[in-house]
């Protein structure tokens, strides 16, 4: 349990890690060398973390648009694309007070929030066997170059493909 706590404290705060803290887990039965991977591994994963962020954070404004064309067209994609929007700001408004109570009742996040996950990826997975995407709906960049080609080398104005 010294070695678990150690290495919250570690990943919670780690500029406030002592040689006492050390020392202190070290006299619960630990080893230096044991000690030493619980900080590396609080390192990686913390690492790990920065980086997943970095790649995903902020990539809502760049994906929902794609899937919103890709699954229901161009032809109500404002409509779409602005109630999308709308449910970012309302959970960005009511999330935090929603979970703030939650915590003041359970006294914690983690049991909450896995339950939580799994509630999210199973709706995903659901939701992934009802929407099928439609590839002439879609917005499909070849469809351009080839219009394009074919209005360069027949000199024609009709392409006959639907955008």
């Amino acid at each position: 349990m010294a070695l678990l706590q150690f290495a919250g404290k570690v990943n919670a705060n780690s500029s406030a890690v002592t040689r006492a803290d050390v020392e202190a887990t070290m006299c619960a039965g630990w080893t230096e060398a044991q000690v030493a991977e619980a900080v590396h591994i609080a390192a990686l994963f913390a690492a790990l973390n920065r980086i997943a962020n970095g790649f995903g954070l902020g990539s809502e404004a760049d994906v929902a648009p794609y899937f919103l064309a890709r699954y229901f067209g161009r032809k109500h994609f404002s409509v779409l694309y602005g109630l999308t929007w709308t449910a970012y700001a309302i959970g960005g408004a009511t999330g935090p007070l929603w979970i703030g109570h939650l915590y003041d009742r359970a006294g914690a996040y983690l049991p909450r929030f896995i339950v939580y996950l799994a509630a999210v990826a199973f709706g995903a997975v659901i939701l992934s066997f009802f929407l099928q995407s439609d590839p002439k709906r879609s917005f499909r960049p070849e469809k351009i170059y080839f219009a394009f080609l074919y209005q360069h080398y027949n000199c024609s104005t009709d392409t006959g493909l639907d955008f």
